[in-house]
C-alpha cells in the first residue's frame, strides 16, 4: 500500500473532530458569558484564572461508569463562587457549598452549573459518579466521543468527564483503580502507587484524557523521555518496530525546534480505525497501527504534534496553522531525505487544484480543520506550500531560527497565523508581506512563460522571457526559480525572479548558450498547475464539479449492487457526482468527466482505445503494466484524457473487491493506474511523467535533460 496516499486517511491531529474543536470553543465562551452576567462584579476578573485538578478516579467498566474525586485549585487565590460544566450522566456533590443547575445541553452532554461557596477559598472539592453519556459527534471511524465498558474507556474534555472550567488547566494528578490486568494513559508522567496508576502533568493542559484497557505495555528510556507502547493484542515485534523509531524522530525534532517538551512519548492502539495525536502520545487503531508504512509516515506526524498544536496551541479565530507546518516538517521532510519533494509539492499542488480551486478555495486563516477533502487541500497542501516559500526566503537558517522563535515564546499558549507570521518576520528582520498574501485572500497564481528570445554578443548570451499570471483577479507577488541549462555545463543555473505585477519581462546575462529553460521546476511556488502539468489522475475525477459514474447494466445482480453502493457512498462524499448505467443517453452524450465502472459496461469496449492496457479484453487477463493479470481475482484502475476530459474505468474480480476499490481509491488520487490483488493490496501503483509542460521551453532539437543543484534537507 501507497504510505502517501494512505497516510491521509490515518494521521491527522483534529480533521475528525471538527465539532468537538466548535463545542469546547463554545464552552469557553458559554461560561465567560455566564460569568459575566450572574457572578458578582468583583469575580469577573478571575474566570481566566489557571486550573489545577487533583483527580481519584474509580473505573468500572462492567457497569459503564466511574466514581470521581476532584479536589479543584485555582491559581487566582479564593473566590466564593464558580461556574462549570459536567457530563449529563454524572451525579455531583460538593461538601464545600451549594451546587445549582443551570442549563442543559443535549447536543454536547453538558450541564452547567453553579457552586456558591461558604466562604471564599482558593480550593474546592468536588464529588461526582454515573455512566458519562456520549456527546452527539463521534470521531474517526464512528468511535464514540465518550465511552466507558468493557472492551475499553475514551474520555476527554468534549464529554466533560471532569468538571470544564473557564482557564487553562495548570497541570493536574490522576490517579486510576483499574480492573485486573488493565492499563490506562493519559498525559503526564506514569507512576505506580497502592494499587493504582498515577499520571502526573506538570505542563499547562488545554484538557484531560483518560483512556484504558486490557493492554499490554511495553516501555524503555529514551534519555529522559519514557517511550512506550500499549496493544490490545500482544505482539513483541510491532511494540519493538514502534520503540526502534520513535525516539529518533523526537531527537530530530528536538535538534531542529527546541527539547521535547513532556516526560514520556507513547503509542496507544485502539479499537476504532483512528489516527489522533494528543500531548504524550498517539492513539492509533487496530489496522492502522499494523499498516508496515506507519512507523515512518504518519509516527512522525503524530510526534511532531506535540510541538505544533499540543506544545504551541491554535487559535482558531485566526487560522489553524498546525497543520500545515506539520505536514511539512514531517511528511514533507521525509520526502525531502529521500529526494523525493518535489514530486510530494507537485501531488500537494495537484490535490489543490483538483479540489479547491473551483470556487471551494477560502483564505489560510479561515482554516480550522479538515472535514472534506476541499479544506483538506487548503489547510494541509496550502499550507504547507506556504512554509516552503517561507524556508526559501528566508533560507535554511533564518527559517530554523523561526521555528525555534515560535517555539520559545509561544509554548502553551493559543497562536494564530498572525502572531506566527510576526514572529517570521522577527526572525528575518524584515517585514514579509508577500507571505501575508496568503493568510487573507484566497486562489493562487497561473504561470505562463511567453516572448522567448535569446541574443548573442561576443562570448556573452542573453536569455529574454516573459512571465505572466493569467489567472483571475489581482496579481500575486511570487518570488519564482528558474533553470537554465547551459551548453558544457552538467548542471542548470537557478535563479529566483521576483514577480509582483501581471506580467514580468526578465532577461539573463548568461555564460554560455542556454539549452533549456523550466519555469518552477521543482513547484516550489503555491500556484495552480497548468493541464500540461497534470497528467491523468483518480483525483481530477474526484474533484470535478461535473462528473458521472456510469454502471453496468449487464452485470450480474450482486455486482450491480455492489457498484450502485460504492457510487452512493461516493456520491456522499463528491457531491458533484452523477450517478447513470450505460443504457442512459447522458452516458455518451454528456461532456462532463467519465468513470466508467465495470468489464461488462458497454461503454468499455469504445473507449478501450483510451485504456492501452486493455488490449485482452475479450479474455479472461487483462494488461496492465506487464505481465496479464487475472482480472477474476484482480482490480484495476485506469485513467486517462481526452478532449479536456477526464475518463477512466475501474474493474473489480468481485462484490468484495468492489467494496475494497470503494474505501481505497479515494485515498489514491495521485495515480493513474492501479492494480490490487483479491485481498486489496495494492500491487501496482503509477503516476504518469509530465513531458510536456508549457513552463518548458528547449533551444535545441536534441533532447536536453533538466538536472538541478542538489539542496540540503533541513535537517538530517
Amino acid at each position: 500500500q501507497d504510505g502517501h496516499e494512505q497516510q491521509g486517511e490515518y494521521q491527522r491531529r483534529f480533521e475528525n473532530i471538527h465539532a468537538k474543536v466548535l463545542m469546547l470553543k463554545s464552552v469557553t465562551r458559554y461560561i465567560a458569558t455566564l460569568a459575566c452576567v450572574i457572578l458578582p462584579a468583583t469575580l469577573s476578573s478571575t474566570v481566566q484564572a489557571g486550573v489545577h485538578h487533583a483527580l481519584d478516579v474509580t473505573l468500572d467498566p462492567a457497569d459503564g461508569s466511574l466514581i470521581v474525586a476532584d479536589r479543584v485549585r485555582f491559581s487566582k487565590g479564593p473566590q466564593q463562587q464558580h461556574l462549570f460544566r459536567l457530563n449529563t450522566g454524572l451525579s455531583v456533590s460538593s461538601p464545600d457549598g451549594t451546587l445549582e443547575k443551570l442549563a442543559d445541553d443535549a447536543d454536547s452532554a453538558h450541564r452547567v452549573y453553579r457552586l456558591t461557596l461558604d466562604e471564599p477559598r482558593e480550593t474546592i472539592s468536588l464529588d461526582f459518579r454515573g455512566k458519562p453519556v456520549a456527546p452527539a459527534y463521534s470521531g474517526m471511524g464512528g468511535m464514540p466521543a465518550a465511552i466507558v465498558s468493557p472492551e475499553g474507556v475514551y474520555l476527554d474534555a468534549g464529554s466533560a468527564w471532569y468538571p470544564l472550567f473557564d482557564g487553562v488547566i495548570d497541570g493536574f494528578e490522576l490517579s486510576v483503580s483499574l480492573p485486573q490486568g488493565w492499563q490506562s494513559i493519559s498525559q503526564g508522567r506514569r507512576s505506580l502507587a497502592a494499587q493504582q496508576q498515577h499520571w502526573s502533568s506538570q505542563t499547562p493542559e488545554q484538557e484531560i484524557y483518560l483512556i484504558a484497557g486490557p493492554f499490554s505495555r511495553y516501555a524503555q528510556p529514551h534519555g529522559d523521555t519514557e517511550l512506550s507502547v500499549y496493544l490490545l493484542n500482544p505482539d513483541e515485534a510491532l511494540a519493538a518496530t514502534y520503540l526502534r523509531t520513535m525516539g529518533g524522530y523526537i531527537d530530530r525534532y528536538s535538534r531542529l525546534i527546541g527539547d521535547y517538551p513532556f516526560p514520556k512519548f507513547a503509542v496507544v492502539e485502539n479499537r476504532w480505525q483512528t489516527g489522533y495525536g494528543m500531548p504524550s502520545f498517539t492513539l492509533l487503531g487496530s489496522q492502522v497501527l499494523r499498516l508496515p508504512f506507519i512507523p515512518y509516515t504518519s509516527l512522525p506526524h503524530e510526534i511532531l504534534h506535540n510541538w505544533w498544536g499540543n506544545g504551541v496551541w491554535i487559535d482558531y479565530d485566526g487560522g489553524n496553522w498546525s497543520e500545515g507546518l506539520t505536514a511539512y516538517l514531517s511528511d514533507h521532510l521525509m520526502k525531502e531525505l529521500r529526494g523525493e519533494a518535489s514530486d510530494y509539492r507537485r501531488k500537494a499542488l495537484q490535490r489543490y487544484g483538483d479540489f479547491a480551486a473551483e470556487k471551494r478555495d477560502f483564505p489560510l486563516i479561515e482554516f480550522v480543520s479538515r472535514h472534506s477533502d476541499a479544506t483538506q487541500a487548503v489547510g494541509y497542501s496550502k499550507s504547507l506550500m506556504l512554509f516552503h516559500m517561507l524556508r526559501r526566503d528566508l533560507g535554511d537558517e533564518t527559517f530554523t531560527a523561526a521555528l525555534r522563535l515560535l517555539w520559545q515564546e509561544r509554548q502553551f499558549r493559543e497562536t494564530d497565523f498572525a502572531q506566527l507570521h510576526a514572529l517570521f518576520e522577527r526572525a528575518a528582520g524584515r517585514p514579509l508581506p508577500y507571505s501575508r498574501q496568503w493568510l487573507e485572500r484566497e486562489g493562487a497564481p497561473s504561470l505562463v512563460v511567453e516572448a522567448i528570445s535569446t541574443t548573442k554578443d561576443g562570448d556573452s548570451h542573453r536569455l529574454a522571457f516573459t512571465l505572466r499570471q493569467r489567472q483571475e483577479g489581482d496579481a500575486f507577488t511570487l518570488n519564482v526559480p528558474v533553470a537554465v541549462m547551459l551548453e558544457g555545463r552538467e548542471e542548470a543555473i537557478v535563479r529566483d525572479i521576483r514577480l509582483e505585477g501581471r506580467e514580468t519581462r526578465i532577461e539573463l546575462d548568461l555564460e554560455a548558450a542556454p539549452l533549456r529553460l523550466d519555469i518552477d521546476p521543482e513547484y516550489e511556488v503555491m500556484r495552480l498547475l497548468d493541464p500540461s502539468e497534470r497528467p491523468p489522475t483518480l483525483g481530477q475525477l474526484f474533484g470535478s464539479t461535473r462528473w458521472l459514474i456510469v454502471l453496468p447494466s449487464r452485470a450480474p445482480a450482486a455486482e450491480r449492487d455492489a457498484w450502485q453502493q460504492l457510487a452512493a457512498g461516493w456520491q456522499q462524499r463528491y457531491p458533484d457526482l452523477e450517478i447513470v448505467d450505460d443504457t442512459d443517453p447522458r452516458a455518451t452524450a454528456a461532456k462532463s468527466d467519465l468513470l466508467i465502472a465495470g468489464w461488462q459496461n458497454s461503454l468499455l469496449q469504445e473507449n478501450n482505445s483510451r485504456f492501452a492496457m486493455l488490449a485482452s479484453l475479450p479474455g479472461g487477463s487483462v494488461t496492465l503494466g506487464s505481465p496479464g493479470h487475472d482480472r477474476s481475482s484482480h482490480s484495476i484502475v485506469r485513467m486517462n484524457q481526452s478532449a479536456g476530459r477526464a475518463i477512466g474505468f475501474m474493474g473489480g474480480a468481485n462484490p468484495d473487491s468492489i467494496a475494497q476499490l470503494a474505501r481505497k481509491l479515494p485515498h489514491y488520487g495521485s495515480y493513474c493506474m492501479l492494480l490490487f490483488d483479491a485481498q486489496g493490496n495494492n500491487l501496482l501503483k503509477q503516476s504518469s511523467p509530465v513531458t510536456n509542460s508549457i513552463l518548458t521551453h528547449s533551444f535545441t532539437d536534441e533532447e536536453v535533460v533538466l538536472k538541478l543543484p542538489r539542496r540540503k534537507p533541513l535537517t538530517d
